[in-house]
């Protein structure tokens, strides 16, 4: 299998455990917009966010880009004015369901 660079830099992740890392930003991401905010805020899914694009980076530059379009835009949530409109978040296929997707995508690449 192929390894990746961890999130801390302290060496590489196998792939197995990169997909792990998209899925606990998407998780984190789902309970928090489900109202489930005990313990996750906006920028704990911006820290999870950005650990997966930099987990991901090696493996994939453009998912590891949209990763951080996705920390990006939950490190300045509590002061966005006027959230992101869905039409956008889809051309830059940021939404759960593009992240969802890739993660799978990823695992079948293991």
């Amino acid at each position: 299998t192929s390894d990746v660079q961890s999130p801390d830099g302290g060496g590489d992740l196998p792939k197995r455990a990169v997909a792990r890392t998209i899925y606990i930003a998407i998780a984190a991401t789902e309970d928090y917009l489900a109202g489930n905010k005990a313990g996750v805020g906006s920028k704990s899914l911006d820290k999870l966010w950005s650990n997966a694009s930099q987990a991901v980076y090696r493996f994939d530059q453009d998912l590891a880009y949209r990763m951080y379009l996705k920390a990006d835009y939950w490190s300045d949530f509590s002061q966005r004015i006027d959230p992101i409109p869905k039409e956008s978040m889809k051309r830059m296929r940021i939404t759960l369901e593009d992240m969802k997707a890739e993660m799978l995508r990823f695992l079948d690449q293991t």
